[in-house]
C-alpha cells in the first residue's frame, strides 16, 4: 500500500471510528475558526466556517503533496466576492485569519472569477499543479476515468488550451466558455498547465482535488500497458452513486480530515 493510499485509509478509518461511537456528538455544523463551535453572530458564523474550511483545504493539501511551494489556489464564496488563498505563504503555515478577500495574484483572479461568473451554482474552487494531474495534463487525449475514483468525473471534465501564466484578463471569457461546455463539469483540466476541481463547497472540491489526483496516479500507472477502460453505463451509474446524499465528496471524509489537520498542524485563528 502506498504512503499515499495509506493516509487516506486513516482518514476514512478515523471517520467511522467518530460516526460509530455513541457519545459522538461533533459534527461539521458545529466547527468554527476555532475548531471547536461556531460563532454565535450569523454572519460571523458564515465566515469564520469558510474561514475554517479554507485553512484546512491548504494544510491537508500540503500533508498529502498536493501544493506548489507559495503558488495555486483554493477559494471560496462569500456574499458578492470570495475569500481566496492570501499567496506568497506556505500552505502548512495558512491559518483562518491569513484568508484574503482580494488577491494581488491576477492569474487567481482571472480562473476564478470566469468559473464563479459562469457557474453561480459553484461555491468554492481549487486549482492545483499536482504531480499525476499535471502528467496526465500532458498526455494526448487527457483523462480517461479507469476506476472508481475516476467515475466521480465522468463526463465531468472540461479542457481550457494553456496559454502561458494566466494575466491577459481576455483569457477569462475563454475559461468560461470552456466550463460551459461540458454540463455540469466538476474539473477544468488545463493542458501542459493543471487543473481546476469546482464544487458546491470546500469539503467537496478538495475532496474531489484528492481523487482527481489518485485517479490521474492510476492512469499514470497503466501508461503503455493496455487499458482496461470500464463500461459507459457502469461509470454513470458509479458517478450517480458517488455524488448520492450519503457519498458526496466530504460528507464522509472531511470531518476526519479536520482531525488530522488539526492533530499534525492545528488552526488558530
Amino acid at each position: 500500500m502506498s504512503a499515499f493510499l495509506f493516509a487516506v485509509t486513516t482518514v476514512v478509518a478515523t471517520t467511522l471510528a467518530r460516526t460509530s461511537g455513541a457519545d459522538n456528538k461533533s459534527n461539521d455544523s458545529d466547527r468554527s475558526v476555532e475548531g471547536t463551535i461556531r460563532y454565535d453572530d450569523s454572519d460571523r458564523s458564515v465566515e469564520g466556517s469558510i474561514r475554517y474550511d479554507l485553512s484546512v483545504a491548504h494544510k491537508a493539501c500540503n500533508y498529502f503533496g498536493m501544493d506548489e511551494l507559495v503558488w495555486n489556489h483554493i477559494s471560496a464564496r462569500h456574499g458578492s466576492g470570495w475569500l481566496i488563498t492570501p499567496g506568497r505563504r506556505m500552505w502548512d503555515a495558512i491559518e483562518p485569519s491569513d484568508i484574503v478577500s482580494a488577491s494581488d495574484n491576477c492569474t487567481a483572479d482571472i480562473i476564478h472569477s470566469a468559473v464563479y461568473k459562469v457557474r453561480p451554482d459553484v461555491k468554492a474552487i481549487i486549482h492545483l499543479h499536482t504531480k499525476y494531474a499535471a502528467a496526465v495534463c500532458c498526455i494526448e487525449g487527457g483523462f480517461i476515468p479507469l476506476t472508481q475514483d475516476g467515475s466521480f468525473f465522468f463526463n465531468k471534465v472540461a479542457t481550457h488550451e494553456w496559454e502561458g501564466v494566466s494575466d491577459d484578463p481576455g483569457e477569462g471569457e475563454r475559461i468560461g466558455k470552456a466550463v460551459l461546455s461540458i454540463p455540469d463539469c466538476n474539473i477544468l483540466l488545463m493542458p501542459n498547465h493543471g487543473f481546476c476541481t469546482f464544487a458546491t463547497s470546500v469539503k467537496e472540491a478538495f475532496i474531489q482535488a484528492f481523487y482527481f489526483e489518485k485517479a490521474c496516479e492510476t492512469q499514470q500507472n497503466s501508461t503503455g500497458k493496455k487499458l482496461l477502460v470500464p463500461p459507459a453505463e457502469i461509470m454513470k451509474k458509479s458517478e450517480r452513486q458517488n455524488y448520492s446524499d450519503v457519498f458526496r465528496p466530504g460528507e464522509c471524509e472531511w470531518d476526519a480530515v479536520c482531525d488530522l489537520i488539526e492533530r499534525k498542524y492545528g488552526v488558530g485563528r
